[in-house]
């Protein structure tokens, strides 16, 4: 995976919170997927985002927060049931993860090398996260598009 640093605008979700292991944030999905269906926000073109505000080394699994939101643009109105989250725009550390989402703490370790060079990037405060440019009901797992997002000074 190649990992590059953009300078990436805001995003703004709807969501819904998820409080245990990353890797359980399917359990999100699924109920946000029921919410949007019901509200017809977005289209075909709709990405999702999976946000991560805890360092999974620091905090214990069953204590980390993270959001399944949908992306929402300037007129799209938050559907009931979930909550308006922004994800602050800035220079960050990019990689795109083109696979099965089982590759995505592969991906993961290929973007913390990006901090383990001396002299190299620096973590910047503020969430992770990675943007679904597609998702298993449009795309067959080995087409799946995940870019991964970590913010960095």
């Amino acid at each position: 995976m190649t990992v590059t640093v953009l300078a990436l605008p805001p995003l703004r979700l709807a969501a819904l919170r998820h409080t245990g292991a990353y890797l359980d944030i399917g359990q999100a999905f699924a109920a946000l997927d029921a919410i949007v269906r019901r509200s017809g926000v977005g289209g075909p073109n709709t990405m999702l985002a999976a946000v991560y505000y805890d360092d999974p080394a620091k905090t214990p699994a069953a204590a980390l927060r993270s959001d399944a939101g949908v992306v929402l643009n300037d007129t799209d109105a938050v559907p009931e049931g979930l909550t308006e989250v922004h994800v602050p725009g800035g220079r960050f550390v990019c990689g795109v993860h083109v696979g099965p989402y089982a590759g995505l703490p592969h991906a993961w370790n290929d973007i913390k090398m990006a901090f383990a060079v001396p002299g190299g990037l620096r973590r910047a405060e503020g969430p992770s996260y990675e943007l679904y440019r597609n998702t298993p009901a449009t795309a067959a797992p080995e087409h799946l598009i995940t870019e991964i997002c970590v913010p960095v000074l």
